[in-house]
């Protein structure tokens, strides 16, 4: 097809074959460069120019959406060159992974200490130190020796010296030839004599100090109708109920090491009468402390 011009001139609009360039074979298109590709003010259906980048390209979008997993055959891809930045980062990052790689053993990550710092502690850390290795070297010494005389499950004992003759205890209350030993002391058993006939207060055995006044054993005996108590100090706290007897009748409190009670430290022990009737007995007992 051949159309004139406004010069009258002939051209030629289009020539399906022709060589380019050898023969006038067509219009050649013009396109708008926009090397930023702006965003177009004109409305949706307008015309609008074709825009080409700096380089002559047409700009186009691909509409394809790229998601995860395999890329199959037909879908468009993006190949980067071989001097783009990100490939060299990659590269990097390839050699660095490599090396974390190399110093995993299964969910473990070797490391290999190449020197450490030296660390000036101080005088006064220093010292706390070698006190501490002295203290440990003195443990050291003592359980060696407790393990030397561990035999099994048992400890050897040695008597260095010879026990004294005698039925020997360790602690408690116990009789040895007329002692009383309590908590490792001998206390020596002393006796009292009770003969009395005063209403009121009568002293049976005096106070000594820091001492308690522990009765052992004891017998009694009255003359007449009489109420009796024995007391921690005179008219002092009841060491015992008031016990009534009858003319020429009385109780006996047989040995007991452990007292049948005992007046207050530093108190003297009193038995307290109901009337002026003749009271009479002794007792047996220990100033304990």
């Amino acid at each position: 097809m051949v159309i004139a011009d406004s010069t009258g001139e002939k051209s030629l609009v289009s020539l399906i074959g022709a060589a380019a360039g050898a023969t006038d074979g067509g219009v050649a298109a013009l396109a708008v460069r926009d090397d930023a590709l702006s965003t177009l003010s004109d409305a949706e259906g307008d015309w609008v120019p074709l825009r080409l980048g700096e380089n002559g390209a047409l700009w186009v979008r691909p509409d394809v959406a790229y998601g995860a997993g395999a890329v199959g055959a037909t879908v468009p891809r993006m190949t980067l060159a071989s001097d783009d930045p990100a490939v060299a980062l990659l590269g990097t990052m390839d050699a660095d992974t490599s090396i974390l790689a190399g110093a995993v053993s299964g969910t473990e990550m070797q490391v290999d200490v190449v020197s450490l710092p030296a660390v000036d502690l101080g005088a006064t850390d220093n010292a706390v130190l070698d006190d501490i290795a002295a203290k440990l070297g003195t443990i050291d010494a003592d359980t060696s020796a407790i393990a030397a005389a561990v035999s099994g499950s048992e400890v050897q004992v040695d008597v260095v010296a010879a026990l004294p003759a005698g039925a020997n205890v360790v602690g408690a209350t116990h009789d040895v030839s007329g002692l009383i030993v309590e908590s490792a002391v001998a206390l020596t058993v002393k006796y009292a004599v009770i003969d009395f006939a005063s209403s009121g207060d009568n002293t049976v055995v005096a106070a000594v100090t820091n001492k308690k006044i522990r009765v052992l054993s004891l017998f009694l005996v009255a003359a007449d109708a009489v109420t009796v108590r024995f007391e921690s100090g005179a008219g002092g706290t009841a060491l015992t109920g008031q016990m009534s007897l009858v003319a020429n009748t009385g109780f006996v409190l047989p040995y007991n090491p452990h007292g049948w009670f005992q007046s207050g430290e530093s108190a003297l022990l009193n038995l307290e009468l109901s009337a002026a009737v003749s009271v009479d007995g002794s007792l047996v007992y220990i100033e304990a402390e």
